[in-house]
């Protein structure tokens, strides 16, 4: 038991530091906000989405019906 903790030992430091370091040193520093436009439309996107998810949900539903049919 005791040989197995210490193994794990060192790949659990690994982790710690690599997840205490990584994000200090990949975070981004932030942009003049006079330069960029902060505003991001979400129109087009989200309606795109809604669209898919009504299709899915229509072919789900008459998928479901042929089968009831069938049975």
């Amino acid at each position: 038991m005791k040989r197995n903790l210490m193994k794990s030992v060192p790949l659990f430091k690994v982790f710690v530091l690599l997840f205490c370091l990584l994000p200090q040193l990949v975070a981004a520093q932030p942009g003049d906000p006079v330069l960029f436009d902060t505003d991001t439309p979400i129109d087009g996107g989200v309606a795109i989405l809604v669209a898919v998810g009504v299709a899915y949900g229509i072919k789900r539903f008459r998928d479901e019906r042929k089968r009831q049919r069938a049975s």
